[in-house]
């Protein structure tokens, strides 16, 4: 921590979507263009699982039964993620809570360290939509996986299972706004941005 440290509040934009809806590519955007801190779990994952590091062996092996990590391995990379930052850091969560209890256990997370969640952002897509983004993206990225159609559509019904869960639990706390992302990637920006910079 620098010597002379101004107190700030870290301010949380949660970008939330099904696989392919492009939260990852959106939030790269605005990172970049305005210095916010990103997370993404998946990156993080995909990191630990390259390195076969004791994280990344469980969680490949969750994810190549085509679920998503358990709630503990998600909290314990936000709180190692989050121990690396100061307190004036604008953090975009991308791939995260992906499930009621990673939200209500964030909530509690932000409220001991006095943190501010301002926007939860819900990206919603067509499935048609969805299943071609996720097959370029596996042309783009070299991810295998998004290239099995049963891969594909189990991972998007693992995501509507709890996607009412979240939505009801943000929606409740009056900081939840949906974007329909059928659109071209500058147009979704465009939205996303006036939104996020009306909230900070």
């Amino acid at each position: 921590m620098p010597p002379f440290f101004i107190f700030a509040l870290m301010k949380f934009i949660i970008i939330y979507g099904p696989p392919g809806s492009g939260k990852g590519t959106q939030s790269k955007i605005l990172s970049e263009k305005y210095g916010f801190c990103h997370i993404s779990t998946g990156e993080i994952l995909r990191t630990e699982i390259s390195k076969k590091s004791e994280i990344g062996i469980l969680a490949q092996k969750q994810i190549n039964n085509g679920g998503f990590i358990d709630d503990e391995i998600a909290i314990q990379l936000i709180r190692v993620s989050l121990s690396k930052l100061y307190n004036n850091e604008i953090i975009i969560l991308d791939g995260f809570p992906r499930t009621l209890n990673q939200a209500e256990l964030f909530s509690e997370i932000a409220e001991q360290n006095i943190y501010s969640i301002k926007l939860f952002v819900n990206f919603e897509a067509s499935p048609d939509t969805l299943i071609q983004r996720i097959k370029n993206r596996n042309k783009l990225s070299n991810r295998p996986e998004d290239s099995c159609d049963q891969f594909i559509d189990n991972r998007l019904k693992l995501f509507y299972s709890n996607h009412m869960h979240l939505y009801s639990y943000y929606s409740r706390k009056n900081i939840l706004t949906t974007i329909n992302v059928d659109k071209p990637i500058d147009i979704i920006n465009k939205e996303l941005e006036d939104l996020i910079l009306k909230n900070l």
